[in-house]
């Protein structure tokens, strides 16, 4: 799941200028712009005709947007509970 959220993530990255398609659950772009895209990373293509859905890229956002996980400090945002302090 979270691979799939970082590259839907980095897929769209800061993009300006797209639509969306909420049947598909995918932008809408040229076909240009997706050529470039998927010349960067092959996997891209998976996305073109099937996105993951804004719902879902919401709720991987709560999952995943912040999450730390080194030993003892691990800590996700979404738990509701702040890490001790040593």
């Amino acid at each position: 799941m979270k691979d799939q959220w970082k590259m839907w993530k980095a897929l769209k990255g800061n993009e300006t200028g797209l639509g969306w398609d909420h049947k598909k659950g995918t932008v809408v772009a040229a076909d240009e712009w997706w050529n470039e895209k998927i010349k960067e990373n092959s996997n891209f293509a998976r996305f073109q005709e099937k996105g993951i859905g804004q719902e879902l890229y919401e709720n991987y956002q709560e999952l995943f947007l912040g999450t730390v996980a080194t030993r003892e400090f691990a800590y996700a945002p979404s738990s509701g509970v702040l890490p001790n302090e040593t």
